[in-house]
């Protein structure tokens, strides 16, 4: 779980906008993101395989320029 201490004269603003980036550097959001819906071990290895593609595509055209 995530968790940031009040420093000294610390406003809450500052000590909320170091929480949002310490939660952003975790990753939660991305995880809660991706748990929101079922998927199923098919559909992930779907999801890896597209990524991959992907990737592969962009070296491919940064090669050729």
């Amino acid at each position: 779980m995530t968790y940031v201490l009040r420093q000294n004269n610390e406003s809450v603003e500052k000590m909320l906008g170091r929480f949002r980036r310490q939660v952003m550097k975790d990753g939660v959001l991305n995880r809660v993101r991706s748990r929101k819906y079922y998927a199923s071990k098919l559909t992930k290895r779907q999801q890896k395989l597209r990524a991959i593609y992907r990737e592969q595509k962009k070296a491919i055209e940064a090669n050729e320029m």
